[in-house]
């Protein structure tokens, strides 16, 4: 059992204090709470729940040009994905961390 107990951020003056309850075994996560305030709609912020790294799309047209097109190095993959898809691109360092994560899972080692 791990058990964290923060303060609530809303202000610096807020005395709202939480349990935080998590267990190792099974995941469970307990929340308990002291002196609670309702959450004001000005306090709640929204989160960005985007992925990280490189989309599912682009790692289809990754394998594709790895493939079909003998195109191996991260730089070379990254000016064709410029030229075909302008905005939409994942960054250099994203494709040559796919690159190293693929080589290794797969065992690409004369690529």
């Amino acid at each position: 059992m791990r058990v964290r107990y923060p303060y609530c951020t809303c202000k610096p003056t807020c005395l709202t204090r939480y349990l935080i309850m998590t267990c190792t075994k099974t995941g469970k996560i307990t929340v308990k709470g002291l002196n609670l305030h309702n959450i004001e709609e000005k306090l709640v912020v929204p989160v960005d729940l985007t992925k990280k790294g490189v989309s599912s799309k682009f790692k289809e047209i990754i394998e594709n040009l790895i493939f079909n097109h003998n195109i191996f190095k991260p730089y070379s993959i990254y000016t064709k994905l410029l030229l075909d898809y302008h905005n939409e691109t994942p960054s250099l360092i994203q494709i040559q961390n796919y690159i190293k994560y693929r080589r290794k899972k797969v065992g690409d080692i004369y690529i």
